[in-house]
């Protein structure tokens, strides 16, 4: 008896004359293919990856229905991957000729994104908790999926295709896909908590190193990178080198990033959640080891010394208690203490505006001064050199092409551009800059409009900080165009869904939280 070689659920029939048709034009692309690599090869290597990328995706379209997928490994892999943003410098890296740099992120991103697309087309159990997760918040997920598209389509405008490319496939890598995975794994009880608790530990970490790097002027591997890491570019040399802002001669530190202003946007991002843990409904012993933490971010945005994380974290700290007011007074309608303080809060805004015009320690850190007027007017040249081109051209120039489109560079012959704002727009056109910003706004949305409905689970309340880290990560934006936390921001992104769908299920209609009915049943 003959032994079956196909499996069931594959088994077609079809003619003799079709199967070696398609064999014979296989051999003829194959045979194309390898002629190809042999004469463009290396130069030109990772164009011939992409057949292999289109094979792959084949593969695990036509795998079968298994019913389980590999949900365990992906979560150890995205703790693993969020970790790896702050902590480890994305400039030590594996380079070999020809390819991309091999760095952490990517060594921990494509597994993870390939563990993902497997579960999709294997597990049906996988999909429906996926789409439950993401039904929380439907349009956060179809704005997120629209920008994913319009960036594949601006590579058709780039004037230097392979350049867009492969920025093309770290943005879908890096961003779009941690969105949905985030919106997965955080979803489960306690992961989002998990998330939070390693955020801030990530910032206390940084901070630590950010400060024995100012004591001692450098970076602290400076000179100390193994051979394997050590990347040859104009780029690193200048990371590890300079650190120290013209005018003032002040060292300014960077930790594991590569600028100071993105050590500094990191910790802003990172203080709404150190209030959480302080001010939320946790244990004494929480609050109490939070607390300390406050002044320690603090001090590591001191010295990077950067106007955008102070702004942050002043803001961060002004928000979150207009949002702890006002849920104390909804909490509780005849105390005194949650009204005082959503009521004086105008009259506070505006004693603080006041306090910056007239102190000038505190109008040197938040509006800067003199040495800082040489960036000021270096926004105001790229906003009115950039508007005019964004109107001529409002379907932008192709993805990580704005800042060549532009042409602006600083005093040191290096080009820059400023604003997030403005690269997005020169980018993606106009309605990338609607679908992006407008899946921040929507987040915020959602996560105020679920905080406001009232809700009990202590997990659920971490929309609180979220919403506060996604708000001023945007205002940071308008004067830092750094994507550094990029991944992070689409991570949190996918947390709002997540909490958002949790708080929807909280509501059951029996009226009993899906958490008291699992701790009755434990009981």
């Amino acid at each position: 008896m003959r032994a079956q070689v196909i499996l069931p659920q594959y088994a077609r029939p079809g003619r003799r004359t079709t199967v070696f048709w398609f064999c014979l034009g296989l051999a003829a692309c194959c045979f194309a293919y390898g002629f190809g690599f042999g004469l463009m090869a290396p130069a030109r290597i990772v164009q011939f990856g992409f057949p292999l990328l289109g094979l792959a995706a084949l593969t695990v379209w036509a795998l079968p229905e298994l019913g389980t997928a590999p949900t365990r490994t992906m979560e150890k892999f995205f703790y693993v991957f969020f970790l790896s943003i702050p902590l480890w410098p994305n400039y030590l890296a594996i380079a070999l000729p020809g390819l991309p740099w091999i760095t952490m992120l990517r060594l921990v991103g494509f597994p993870l994104v390939f563990m993902l697309v497997v579960s999709v087309s294997i597990s049906r159990s996988f999909r429906k908790e996926m789409g439950e997760a993401l039904g929380g918040a439907p349009m956060l997920w179809r704005f997120v999926t629209a920008f994913a598209i319009l960036q594949v389509l601006s590579v058709g405008l780039s004037n230097a295709p392979q350049i867009s490319i492969q920025r093309l496939l770290v943005a879908q890598v890096n961003w779009i896909a941690m969105f949905f995975i985030a919106a997965y794994v955080l979803r489960k009880p306690g992961r989002a908590e998990l998330w939070a608790a390693l955020l801030v530990a990530a910032a206390v970490v940084v901070t630590a190193i950010a400060i024995r790097e100012f004591q001692l002027q450098k970076v602290l591997w400076a000179g100390h990178i193994p051979s394997f890491l050590a990347v040859e570019d104009e780029s690193v040399q200048r990371v590890l080198n300079i650190g120290f802002r013209a005018g003032t001669l002040r060292y300014r530190s960077q930790a594991t990033y590569s600028t100071a202003l993105g050590l500094g946007e990191f910790l802003a991002v990172a203080t709404p959640f150190i209030l959480h843990f302080i001010a939320g409904p946790y244990r004494l012993w929480v609050r109490l080891l939070a607390l300390p933490l406050l002044p320690f971010i603090f001090l590591g945005i001191y010295l990077t010394d950067t106007r955008l994380s102070v702004v942050g974290f002043i803001m961060s700290i002004g928000i979150y208690i207009f949002f702890w007011g006002a849920l104390r007074w909804q909490q509780d309608r005849k105390g005194l203490l949650g009204p005082a303080i959503v009521l004086s809060y105008p009259a506070t805004a505006v004693a603080f505006i006041a306090a910056v015009l007239i102190v000038p320690r505190l109008r040197m850190m938040t509006l800067g001064g003199g040495q800082h007027q040489a960036s000021t007017e270096a926004r105001y040249a790229q906003w009115a050199e950039g508007i005019p081109l964004v109107l001529s051209h409002p379907w932008g120039f192709g993805i990580a092409r704005g800042a060549p489109a532009l042409g602006y560079t600083n005093p040191g012959g290096v080009m820059t551009i400023d604003t997030y704002w403005l690269l997005t727009a020169l980018d993606y056109g106009l309605v990338g800059f609607f679908l992006f910003y407008g899946a921040y706004l929507i987040a915020m949305w959602k996560g105020f409009w679920t905080i406001a409905r009232g809700v009990k689970a202590r997990e659920v309340l971490l929309l609180i900080p979220l919403t506060i880290s996604l708000f001023v990560y945007v205002v940071i934006k308008s004067i830092y165009a750094g994507v550094e936390n990029q991944s992070i921001t689409f991570i949190m992104l996918g947390a709002v869904a997540a909490l958002v769908y949790r708080a929807n299920a909280e509501k059951t209609a029996d009226g009993v939280p899906i958490t008291s009915r699992i701790r009755r049943r434990r009981m």
